[in-house]
């Protein structure tokens, strides 16, 4: 579980990430407002390097 903060209500929340792929985009919603996020992150070694979370189609 990583924690994102959400870009729509600036709440955190945790979301299960497959840390097995090294690079992996998905659109995942707002635990807290329910609205869309695109949500691109990178792995090395199956450790996080890179989170990238923005509204969707924005």
């Amino acid at each position: 579980m990583v924690p994102i903060t959400c870009p729509h209500c600036w709440q955190e929340f945790h979301l299960p990430l497959d840390l097995s792929q090294r690079e992996q985009a998905q659109t995942e919603d707002c635990t807290v407002c329910c609205r869309p996020l695109a949500v691109r992150y990178r792995t090395e070694d199956g450790a996080l390097v890179f989170v990238d979370v923005r509204p969707e189609n924005g």
